[in-house]
Protein backbone atom coordinates (compact mmCIF):
# COMPACT_ATOMS: atom_id res chain seq x y z
CA UNK A 1 0.00 0.00 0.00
CA UNK A 2 1.39 3.18 -1.16
CA UNK A 3 1.91 6.45 1.32
CA UNK A 4 -1.22 8.47 -0.69
CA UNK A 5 -3.40 5.08 0.04
CA UNK A 6 -2.57 4.80 3.57
CA UNK A 7 -3.32 8.41 4.16
CA UNK A 8 -6.34 8.15 1.78
CA UNK A 9 -7.84 5.92 4.12
CA UNK A 10 -6.98 8.27 7.31
CA UNK A 11 -8.82 10.84 5.83
CA UNK A 12 -11.81 8.91 4.65
CA UNK A 13 -11.91 7.39 8.31
CA UNK A 14 -14.23 10.53 9.83
CA UNK A 15 -12.74 9.22 13.53
CA UNK A 16 -9.90 9.80 12.62
CA UNK A 17 -7.93 13.12 12.98
CA UNK A 18 -7.25 14.71 9.30
CA UNK A 19 -3.83 15.79 10.21
CA UNK A 20 -2.55 12.54 11.04
CA UNK A 21 -2.46 12.05 7.21
CA UNK A 22 -0.92 14.98 6.27
CA UNK A 23 3.10 13.48 7.21
CA UNK A 24 2.42 10.56 4.79
CA UNK A 25 1.03 13.10 1.94
CA UNK A 26 3.91 15.16 2.57
CA UNK A 27 6.52 12.18 2.53
CA UNK A 28 4.69 11.21 -0.63
CA UNK A 29 5.05 14.96 -2.36
CA UNK A 30 8.60 14.64 -1.19
CA UNK A 31 9.45 11.67 -3.28
CA UNK A 32 7.85 12.83 -6.16
CA UNK A 33 9.58 16.05 -6.01
CA UNK A 34 12.50 13.77 -6.09
CA UNK A 35 11.44 11.84 -8.80
CA UNK A 36 11.00 14.82 -11.02
CA UNK A 37 14.19 16.28 -10.51
CA UNK A 38 15.51 13.61 -11.40
CA UNK A 39 13.25 12.40 -14.76
CA UNK A 40 11.86 15.76 -15.67
CA UNK A 41 9.93 14.74 -18.62
CA UNK A 42 8.44 11.40 -16.67
CA UNK A 43 4.84 12.75 -16.94
CA UNK A 44 3.94 9.59 -14.41
CA UNK A 45 5.68 11.02 -11.71
CA UNK A 46 4.73 14.36 -12.47
CA UNK A 47 1.38 13.41 -12.09
CA UNK A 48 2.40 11.83 -8.44
CA UNK A 49 3.47 15.16 -7.55
CA UNK A 50 0.27 17.01 -8.85
CA UNK A 51 -1.49 14.26 -6.77
CA UNK A 52 0.18 14.57 -3.74
CA UNK A 53 -0.18 18.77 -3.93
CA UNK A 54 -4.06 17.67 -4.14
CA UNK A 55 -4.20 15.42 -1.22
CA UNK A 56 -2.42 18.04 0.90
CA UNK A 57 -4.90 20.75 0.13
CA UNK A 58 -7.65 18.61 1.11
CA UNK A 59 -6.23 17.62 4.50
CA UNK A 60 -5.37 21.48 4.73
CA UNK A 61 -9.33 22.10 4.20
CA UNK A 62 -10.26 19.62 6.16
CA UNK A 63 -8.49 21.21 9.00
CA UNK A 64 -9.70 24.86 7.92
CA UNK A 65 -6.44 26.03 6.54
CA UNK A 66 -7.66 27.41 3.90
CA UNK A 67 -4.03 29.78 2.76
CA UNK A 68 -2.46 26.42 2.73
CA UNK A 69 -5.80 24.38 0.85
CA UNK A 70 -4.83 27.04 -1.81
CA UNK A 71 -1.52 27.01 -2.26
CA UNK A 72 -1.48 23.86 -2.47
CA UNK A 73 -4.18 23.13 -5.18
CA UNK A 74 -2.30 26.23 -7.00
CA UNK A 75 0.72 23.83 -7.12
CA UNK A 76 -1.41 20.61 -8.20
CA UNK A 77 -2.85 23.00 -10.88
CA UNK A 78 0.04 24.27 -12.25
CA UNK A 79 1.87 20.81 -12.01
CA UNK A 80 -1.28 19.47 -14.09
CA UNK A 81 -0.85 22.28 -16.85
CA UNK A 82 3.30 21.34 -16.97
CA UNK A 83 2.20 17.70 -17.61
CA UNK A 84 -0.29 18.56 -20.33
CA UNK A 85 1.97 20.87 -21.88
CA UNK A 86 4.42 17.74 -22.32
CA UNK A 87 1.97 15.24 -23.67
CA UNK A 88 -0.98 17.11 -25.71
CA UNK A 89 0.96 20.48 -26.85
CA UNK A 90 2.94 19.90 -29.95
CA UNK A 91 6.28 21.12 -30.16
CA UNK A 92 7.59 24.87 -31.98
CA UNK A 93 10.67 24.95 -33.07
Amino acid sequence: MSLLQKADLILANSQLDPDEALPLYQKAQDIFEALVKQDTENTVFQRGLSVSFYKLASVYEASKNYTLALANMKLACGQIVRCASQVYLPQTT
